[in-house]
């Protein structure tokens, strides 16, 4: 251990050395199994609660993936000894640089949310979109996807179905009827 601390280089007034990259890599790595571990044991549990609708079971799986991921990075920051305050200044201008480069994929993600939220849109129903006719499969964070009655499935992003018009023929009731043309 003191071999491995005394083999260090200096970056500016900080000192590296190769016993804290070990230990850097030691607590990602056991943070990043956590994190998967918590998050996928609580997808399950979510995912079999009978109190929650699909839509609601949908909404609360991504929330807290969110929560744990959150949790595990502020907690890995707090295990390295990074003092978020030097990065304030760089986390402001990345935090700029992301909001405009991101606006759509954030838009998308909190636009699933909201569909989540208000059910407008539930996994099973009937909707056109456009001329895209099908059934929702599955509502995701950057899209929805809807398989039509040719088993083409399309992605269509969320953000399109909060602000465009869109017919919900299983909104109300799931009896769906299509007029035919002989």
């Amino acid at each position: 251990i003191t071999a491995l601390d005394d083999a260090a280089l200096r970056i500016g007034t900080r000192r590296v050395s190769i016993l804290d990259v070990l230990n850097a890599v030691v607590v990602v790595v056991v943070l990043y199994t956590l994190s998967r571990f918590a998050a996928q044991l609580l997808s399950r549990q979510i995912g079999s609660s009978s109190r929650l609708d699909l839509s609601q079971r949908v909404l609360f799986q991504k929330i807290s993936g969110i929560a744990v991921v959150a949790v595990a990075f502020f907690l890995g920051i707090e295990l390295l000894g990074i003092d978020l305050t030097a990065l304030a200044v760089f986390s402001g201008a990345f935090g700029l640089a992301i909001g405009f480069g991101m606006q759509k994929t954030f838009g998308n993600l909190l636009s699933g949310l909201i569909l989540l939220v208000d059910r407008s849109i539930k996994p099973g129903d009937v909707i056109v979109v456009d001329d895209t006719f099908g059934w929702v499969n599955k509502i995701g964070v950057r899209a929805v996807s809807i398989i039509t009655r040719d088993g083409i499935e399309y992605l269509i992003p969320n953000e399109i179905l909060m602000t465009e018009q869109v017919e919900n023929w299983s909104y109300s009731s799931r009896n769906v009827r299509i007029h035919v043309p002989v």
